[in-house]
């Protein structure tokens, strides 16, 4: 485990610019009519491993690393900024008690864990900012035809 972490620190400026060109593909995969694209965890190792010139074995790790870290620190309640603007953010929800619809009956419900994605302003921004921008001629011609 030394030796990944290791290679997230060596390589943290690298996987922050990837993380954000990740999220901005969720929004640039999405076709003109709305059906949106998912991005695989295999495409997204093959793209980081070529935008960082690790193996695709190494970025695995490194990402399952990541994962472990990140899963462990939310069961903890701990907050995690990921990235300057991207934060997940763990929230303890109280114990109450829900009537089941069918039979009446009271059902206590226990303490939960919600987790939040809290993203900034300016990365919705920089997310929508490009979207317009690769996809500015196609709207055009879809206004021109209409």
């Amino acid at each position: 485990m030394g030796k990944t972490f290791h290679c997230i620190d060596k390589t943290m400026a690298k996987f922050k610019e990837f993380l954000t060109i990740f999220l901005c593909r969720h929004v640039l995969s999405r076709d003109l009519k709305g059906v949106d694209k998912m991005v695989t965890r295999e495409q997204m190792i093959k793209d980081v491993a070529w935008r960082v010139g690790y193996t695709k074995a190494d970025v695995k790790n490194i990402m399952e690393g990541i994962y472990d870290y990140l899963l462990d620190q939310l069961a903890r309640r701990n907050d995690i900024r990921v990235f300057k603007g991207i934060t997940f953010e763990s929230v303890m929800m109280k114990e109450h008690e829900i009537r089941n619809v069918r039979s009446g009956e009271m059902i206590r419900v226990p303490p939960l864990i919600s987790i939040r994605l809290k993203v900034a302003r300016s990365v919705r921004d920089f997310v929508n900012d490009k979207y317009h921008r690769l996809y500015e001629d196609k709207f055009e011609e879809e206004n021109k035809e209409n």
